[in-house]
């Protein structure tokens, strides 16, 4: 399963977990947290690698009677438009094209009528079903300058298919047929390198000289080192229909072609490629682009500068086992949990060790144990009652309290054995950072003194990493920009200490659980997540989210709080319902808990701290507010719920003031929206215009109404007939621009139609890319 298809995978199990969670009793689970946090990643890597911009497609189709240089999509508007298929194997084959709406042709929607010699020249297709991208050169103008028209010289070698070799031709050493059966051509014709080849050709395509490299010579080698590329992707690409492979062809030296680029890239390294599947990308870090080259451009000059880690806080795991109760658990379900838990550790330690760094491969792998869990479970759980068992145990044992108590108090035993220590350290890894570079690390122990340390740095403008070393129980401040003099005041009174392990009394099982108030500090190491549970039986996981209820939440710490003098015992509090909300609790820097506690659920009544979530009880999210009787139970209270009462958070979602709010270029945002305006109206102008009609006009919207000439010519004019823009909708020109006040409007009035879900109304639009849909205005 590649790094696509499992976000996919992910990303639809979250939706249905989250739609039957009516309480919102996930939102907290350290699973959750990994996976809004991998969304968001994902979201900002896919900004910067794919612009976030979708292109329209359409089937190939040939059509001799098109002249060269001309293509016929009937979706978009005339004019000038960008094609390309992929895999794209160079700049020559992305071309410029005159999109001309034929009379006939474009009474076939969804395909893209073209040229033959054109599609086999540029784009080497062959009208098999392949798929062409296109665009509007007016959404994509700075593209559009650097692209070569169709009928222009490339400026690569020209590459050409080469004569198909039938599968059954394939002869043995001993002239035997190499594939006996169809099982074999379909396995072998599966089996390609045209990722490999296209992710070299990236590489070497985006490679800069080296410092002190003759610029001539570096260009003459990497020219012809692409030009044997783009012959091998060709080859490749023809996998399913040719048995020729790279290493086949003698013209390109295909048998040391792979060798030779991965050579060159190890000589001339390419961040993009080296990080661009990187799990911490946008997680921790940012694309590292200060290098020159376009491919660059668009993580330095718009992603990177807006991006800031984010942080999403969870709970412990073992907090939300209440969620199946283990009352109803057979001894045998649990053994079997267990058991599972303890090989799928295993399994997965093994695939890690086998794999290495290859993330898509430890999916892949990941994906197949996975596979043979499922069928494991069906065997052994075949009737939805034993399913159901099944997933109780995996969840009670999946969220299981770890010992972390002995841990850490064996951690700030040690830790008090040991002394401060400051060196330079080349190489050194921040996770902040791609790149590892030479560091100061001021290596603090774990207790009072690291939080010292941290204010300090903070108070005297010390920027640093923190982090917990994966050994011992100390807090690495990794320090940025440190003036000379305080190097050297730090390297006389720290410089000299080294903690030797021989002489520490180190515990055998030491595990480095750091204390509840170093929660600042970053590490190196995941903790568990239940994962297990999640994705074998997220079925039944969904049924008990849907028919969980409570009707009581213990809270803990009330002396600690606003009501800490208060005699819950009373006849002031006794049978009486009360409103409560879960706030956010909000401590000074300076006091003893504020690392452990600041910015967590906290239950409060006339916004005045109650206390906090007990972790055997069921919690609601910040926001949420219910009825409830109060009822002590030692130094607790008990929350007798009122089902009904209980109200979540309504979720806040950007919308167009946050737009006018943002960092981003306001005339480039208002350009995008006529942009996507234009689009829009084209594409409904010409589902709609009749036969010899010099003028047609339709609704935008309830307020708006759009004129079009056959010139393509247009106007908008709103209620009171006030002209809001014009432009011609051939050329993408604006002749009356959209003003701001506007296209705030138009924005309103997209998100106003999603909420409608009328899908085939609906102009889609994000802040940074706009895209229209083929779709009609009302």
């Amino acid at each position: 399963m590649d790094g696509t298809a499992n976000s996919q995978v992910q990303e639809s199990r979250w939706i249905s977990l989250l739609r039957s969670d009516k309480y919102g009793q996930l939102v907290e689970t350290p699973k959750f947290r990994k996976f809004a946090t991998d969304y968001v990643a994902g979201r900002w890597r896919d900004l910067a690698i794919k612009s976030g911009y979708s292109h329209s497609s359409g089937m190939a189709m040939p059509s001799d009677d098109l002249p060269r240089g001309t293509v016929c999509v009937p979706h978009l508007p005339e004019g000038d438009v960008i094609l390309t298929r992929y895999p794209i194997v160079n700049s020559d084959n992305i071309r410029l094209y005159r999109n001309s709406h034929d009379p006939e042709l474009k009474k076939t929607r969804n395909v893209i009528w073209i040229n033959p010699k054109d599609a086999e020249e540029y784009h080497q297709a062959d009208f098999d079903g392949d798929q062409l991208m296109v665009s509007p050169a007016s959404q994509l103008p700075n593209l559009a300058k650097e692209t070569l028209r169709a009928g222009e010289p490339g400026r690569f070698e020209a590459v050409k298919q080469r004569p198909k070799l039938a599968y059954s031709e394939v002869a043995t050493d001993d002239g035997g047929s190499k594939y006996q059966n169809l099982a074999q051509i379909a396995a072998a014709a599966n089996q390609n390198k045209v990722g490999l080849v296209a992710t070299n050709i990236g590489r070497v395509q985006s490679s800069m000289p080296g410092e002190g490299e003759n610029g001539e010579r570096f260009e003459r080698r990497q020219r012809k080192l692409l030009n044997r590329l783009f012959q091998a992707l060709q080859v490749e690409v023809d996998s399913p229909k040719s048995a020729e492979r790279l290493e086949d062809i003698k013209e390109i030296e295909g048998e040391n072609l792979l060798s030779d680029a991965k050579r060159w890239s190890e000589s001339h390294p390419s961040h993009f490629f080296d990080f661009k599947k990187d799990d911490r990308l946008y997680r921790s870090f940012a694309m590292p682009a200060d290098a020159p080259g376009s491919i660059n451009v668009l993580a330095r000059e718009v992603v990177n500068p807006l991006w800031e880690p984010t942080r999403i806080r969870s709970r412990d795991r073992h907090e939300f086992r209440y969620l199946f109760p283990k009352d109803e658990l057979s001894v045998d379900a649990l053994e079997w949990a267990e058991e599972l838990k303890t090989r799928f550790q295993q399994a997965r330690d093994e695939i890690q060790e086998r794999v290495g760094e290859d993330r898509d491969a430890f999916n892949e792998e990941l994906g197949k144990l996975y596979d043979s869990y499922r069928a494991e479970i069906n065997e052994l759980f075949p009737t939805p009652e034993e399913r159901f068992e099944g997933a109780a145990a995996l969840w009670y044992t999946q969220h299981t309290r770890p010992e972390m108590d002995r841990h850490r108090r064996d951690c700030l035993a040690l830790a008090e054995q040991m002394d401060t220590t400051f060196a330079l350290q080349h190489g050194y890894e921040v996770p902040s950072e791609a790149l590892p570079r030479d560091a100061y690390v001021l290596s603090v122990p774990f207790g009072a003194d690291a939080i010292r340390w941290k204010e300090t740095l903070e108070q005297k403008g010390i920027q640093f990493d923190a982090m917990i070393h994966p050994q011992l129980p100390t807090i690495e401040f990794a320090l940025k920009d440190l003036p000379p003099r305080l190097v050297e005041k730090l390297e006389a009174r720290f410089g000299k200490n080294v903690n030797d392990l021989d002489e520490l009394r180190v515990p055998d099982d030491l595990r480095i659980i750091p204390p509840a108030d170093h929660t600042w500090a970053e590490s190196r190491q995941d903790s568990g997540v239940g994962a297990l549970a999640y994705n074998l039986l997220t079925e039944e996981v969904c049924q008990q989210l849907q028919v969980f209820q409570f009707d009581e939440i213990k809270v803990l710490g009330i002396r600690h709080n606003d009501f800490a003098g208060e005699n819950f015992a009373s006849k002031q509090w006794r049978n009486h319902s009360v409103g409560v909300q879960v706030g956010e609790f909000e401590l000074p820097e300076s006091h003893p808990e504020y690392y452990r506690y600041n910015g967590t659920p906290i239950v409060q009544i006339d916004d005045k701290n109650l206390g906090t979530f007990s972790p055997d009880t069921p919690k609601l999210p910040i926001g949420s507010s219910f009825e409830a009787n109060l009822r002590p139970e030692g130094s607790s209270v008990v929350l007798k719920v009122n089902p009904d009462s209980i109200q979540l958070p309504e979720p806040v979602l950007p919308g167009a003031e946050s737009a006018q709010s943002s960092e981003l270029d306001r005339d480039q945002w208002r350009r995008e929206m006529f942009s996507g305006l234009v689009t829009a109206i084209a594409t409904t102008y010409e589902q709609r215009r009749s036969d010899g009609s010099e003028i047609a006009q339709f609704k935008v919207g309830d307020k708006w109404t759009a004129y079009i000439q056959p010139t393509g010519d247009f106007i908008i004019r709103n209620e009171a007939r006030r002209t809001i823009c014009r432009g011609n909708l051939n050329t993408g020109e604006e002749t009356l621009p959209l003003s701001e006040e506007y296209a705030n409007d138009l924005e309103k009035m997209m998100v106003a139609r999603e909420s409608t879900a009328q899908h085939q109304e609906v102009l889609a639009t994000n802040r940074y890319a706009l895209k229209s849909r083929e779709t009609q205005l009302s």
